[in-house]
């Protein structure tokens, strides 16, 4: 019976003010503080329960998944063509190689556009007008 308001402090919800996100280049920030992965990203971004910006995000997580898959088939071709320690062609072999990276960059171009519309989109809902904004405003006195 003690230990219960302990326990139940524990459970209790705690709201945080979400921050903007900044992107430069492939470096992220968050809360003007540098993210050290675009994975970090996702407890900000999935926060807003908004369908549109968790499916922007799930297809960047999508991208990044195939992109490093695509980079196994050399390795499985390797593994499958090789005979006395040879490979049966070089030149096809290379080939797999760079054809492998080359999807990886366009997989990792892509999936970074889809990390951008989400953040545009994270930012658009959290962006709540101040009343310090320049513009037009009326006050009356009764």
């Amino acid at each position: 019976m003690l230990l219960l308001p302990l326990i139940t402090h524990a459970q209790r919800y705690k709201t945080v003010e979400l921050k903007p996100i900044f992107k430069q280049g492939f470096t992220y920030y968050y809360d003007s503080k540098k993210v050290q992965t675009p994975y970090a990203l996702q407890v900000p971004i999935q926060a807003l329960n908004d369908d549109e910006v968790n499916r922007y995000y799930r297809n960047f997580n999508r991208l990044k998944t195939a992109g490093g898959l695509v980079l196994i088939v050399p390795a499985v071709y390797l593994l499958t063509t090789t005979e006395n320690g040879l490979i049966s062609n070089p030149d096809a072999f290379i080939w797999m190689i760079i054809g492998a990276f080359g999807a990886n960059i366009i997989c990792d171009v892509f999936a970074h556009a889809q990390l951008k519309k989400s953040i545009d989109r994270y930012n658009q809902l959290i962006v709540v007008p101040s009343s310090h904004m320049p513009g037009v405003s009326m006050k009356y006195r009764f």
